[in-house]
């Protein structure tokens, strides 16, 4: 751990330090996880330090943003979380994302929120029935709705990018190390 910190400009945080909570909550507050770092990086070199640290420990490693992820894979029990919430910017070539419906007119979340925990099977059945009522005039799937058991909509998510996804995990990820959030799995 003292070898991470050493390598950082930004902060790096555990259970009980100031700011943790803040760094592991997401949108979605059913989502209870807890890493056990949490590296809040200012620029790529952290983010590549995190990255190493985590590959070489063997942890879980999971990438938030702005902790709009719903389905929860922007966190992880036990492993490193990597908080990007404080970087305020990024370049990326518009054509190198892995996100293919940029042009789409809307985006449809369907989240129902209730009190009484004896109304969970109306109220998911509800969610249920209007998901599978809008399903044909939908296209596309937004990745961050996706939860790691929805591995036959992954290819979908990311469209014609996804053959190019797997080459570059391929090559820079063969060993999965960045497997928790919605992922693009290596080929061999």
């Amino acid at each position: 751990m003292r070898s991470l910190r050493d390598r950082l400009h930004g902060d790096m945080l555990n259970p009980g330090d100031e700011g943790y909570e803040e760094a592991r909550t997401v949108f979605n507050a059913m989502i209870e996880k807890y890493p056990s770092y949490v590296v809040r990086p200012t620029g790529a070199a952290d983010v590549m330090a995190a990255v190493d640290f985590a590959r070489e420990h063997d942890l879980p490693l999971s990438v938030r943003g702005g902790g709009h992820n719903f389905a929860g894979t922007a966190v992880c029990d036990d492993g490193l979380t990597i908080d990007c919430s404080p970087m305020d910017s990024v370049r990326v070539d518009p054509t190198a994302t892995a996100f293919p419906h940029r042009d789409a007119a809307y985006s449809l979340g369907i989240w129902p929120a209730w009190d009484d925990p004896e109304a969970d099977e109306d109220m998911i059945g509800w969610a249920r029935e209007f998901h599978e009522a809008i399903a044909p005039y939908a296209e596309g799937v937004y990745s961050n709705y996706l939860d790691r058991d929805e591995g036959d909509r992954i290819e979908t998510a990311y469209g014609e990018n996804y053959d190019r996804l797997v080459e570059v995990k391929s090559e820079w990820d063969p060993e999965n190390v960045f497997r928790v959030n919605q992922n693009v799995a290596p080929t061999g």
